[in-house]
């Protein structure tokens, strides 16, 4: 109540992944990321067709959200609507409680019924909007999955993603890699490394 409904025209992402992904907030006021006593470095999202160059968000904290939305807005001069579905501790290999994003997981399919319901909602708001990708964070399941994996090997699984989103989302967006640099630990940074060398991600 007292929240004036946007209207004007909006660039779709939905954000899919783990749980750094779900950051909220004015990211220059965000704390810095802490997840079992260690920090991160700075995370870095990719832009994967057309538009916008390969290179990372410069920004060290939680909110993977509003850093993106204020870099997209700062090179396209475009609002966003970010349509969550988000979930802590799930990979594309190594799924969690939610059963995970691969193939036997119930969270692609469940990230389509949540984009139609969006998007229905803000048509009937009066809300312009086009789907401009999917945004995917690799945190540390992926991380820790892919310190036995190739880069190639990271990629089948990507693709694999990809091709499943567009089973249940319609117009083929392209899929955005985000990844979190790596833990200040050093935990897991081979399969770090290999998530930041999707570059451009495969899509």
């Amino acid at each position: 109540p007292g929240v004036p409904i946007p209207t004007g025209d909006f660039d779709a992402f939905v954000e899919t992944g783990q749980s750094n992904m779900l950051g909220i907030g004015d990211y220059t006021l965000s704390p810095s990321v802490t997840y079992e006593g260690v920090g991160y470095l700075p995370c870095g999202a990719y832009r994967t067709a057309g538009g916008l160059p390969n290179h990372p968000i410069g920004q060290s904290t939680g909110s993977l959200r509003p850093a993106f939305v204020k870099e997209w807005f700062a090179q396209t001069k475009q609002k966003a609507l970010i349509i969550g579905s988000a979930y802590s501790g799930e990979g594309i290999v190594t799924p969690g409680p939610n059963g995970g994003w691969g193939p036997d997981g119930p969270l692609v399919r469940n990230t389509g019924v949540r984009v139609q319901q969006a998007m229905n909602t803000a048509a009937k708001q009066g809300m312009s909007v086009t789907l401009r990708g999917i945004l995917y964070l690799g945190g540390e399941q992926d991380a820790a999955a892919a310190t036995a994996m190739t880069v190639s090997e990271y990629v089948d699984e990507l693709v694999g993603l990809r091709d499943r989103f567009w089973e249940h989302i319609p117009g083929r967006p392209p899929l955005m890699l985000i990844s979190v640099d790596r833990r200040l630990d050093g935990a897991n940074d081979a399969g770090f490394a290999v998530l930041r060398e999707v570059n451009p991600s495969p899509t």
